[in-house]
């Protein structure tokens, strides 16, 4: 989601962004008299949140699926099996070698994130 907000749709001055739950907080005119992006990151084909969201809009929408998370984390140096299996089947977008720990930020397949948090958080 970051990297649509940043990219994509930073150039537009009256871009709103919310949850599910939030849009409801919108007024109707305003859902209404603007295009509604729903963006939602998940490796089923659309959550069952999002299903649910969407079959209740009664406003015209674009639906964009994210295949990918990002995630930032610090690992102690004294797991360095973690630091190795945090870095494979990822992009790494950033690598900071500090004084205990390295700290990482990638991005890969949802699936792989959450496992890479599993083993991080053992």
């Amino acid at each position: 989601q970051e990297y649509i907000e940043k990219l994509i749709l930073s150039k537009q001055k009256n871009a709103v962004f919310v949850s599910p739950k939030e849009f409801n907080l919108i007024p109707n005119s305003y859902k209404i008299n603007n295009q509604l992006l729903i963006i939602y990151s998940n490796d089923e084909p659309i959550s069952t949140e999002i299903k649910n969201f969407i079959n209740k809009l009664e406003y015209p929408f674009f639906l964009m699926h994210l295949s990918d998370e990002t995630l930032e984390v610090d690992i102690p140096y004294e797991r360095p099996k973690e630091i190795a299996f945090s870095q494979k089947g990822v992009d790494i977008l950033k690598k900071i070698y500090l004084d205990s720990h390295i700290h990482l930020k990638i991005r890969g397949p949802i699936k792989h994130i959450n496992k890479i948090k599993s083993v991080i958080d053992k």
